[in-house]
């Protein structure tokens, strides 16, 4: 369960070699029983490049790291349009996961958004990721199948998922 020692800060372009330590490492383990290491390695690549972190910062995509004792265990990030808020990343180092984190997590970006005019969260998910099962647990529902391909022949096979906020 989350307690007084968890803090939960906004970050700016400046940790981007941060979000990239813990991405290199949780983005593996999530996916090692989903994806191939080859999709893996391109994601990572695609997604976590220190180029690819800078466009998403500088189109408005908004990064918090959650830190445990002042130990940075894990982060997210949300993009506001049109009311809507997008997750697109949430993640936890893996010895944290189970312990009510990733709720605490989710709920301070949920707030966030709400603070910021969004009345509306959505996010991605695998089709075959059990964190479905903690999107549902928390109020998300799905809303449709999207298959979208993401170049080098491979496709994202998700479930887009929302809840309203407030």
């Amino acid at each position: 369960m989350a307690d007084q020692n968890i803090e939960i800060n906004k970050v700016a372009i400046e940790y981007i070699p941060s979000i990239r330590e813990m991405a290199l490492e949780v983005f593996p383990q999530t996916y090692q029983n989903l994806l191939t290491y080859e999709q893996i390695d391109y994601m990572l690549k695609m997604m976590y490049s220190v180029e690819s972190l800078e466009n998403q910062f500088n189109s408005g995509c908004q990064f918090y790291i959650i830190y445990d004792q002042n130990i940075q265990i894990g982060y997210g990030s949300t993009q506001i349009e049109n009311e809507i808020a997008t997750l697109h990343k949430l993640y936890l180092m893996g010895n944290t996961q189970k312990k009510g984190l990733g709720r605490t997590l989710l709920h301070h970006l949920e707030n966030e958004a709400l603070a910021q005019g969004a009345n509306q969260m959505q996010l991605f998910v695998k089709r075959d990721n059990v964190a479905k099962n903690f999107y549902e647990k928390v109020g998300y529902s799905v809303i449709m199948e999207v298959d979208k391909a993401i170049g080098n022949g491979y496709y994202m096979n998700d479930y887009l998922m929302g809840k309203k906020l407030g």
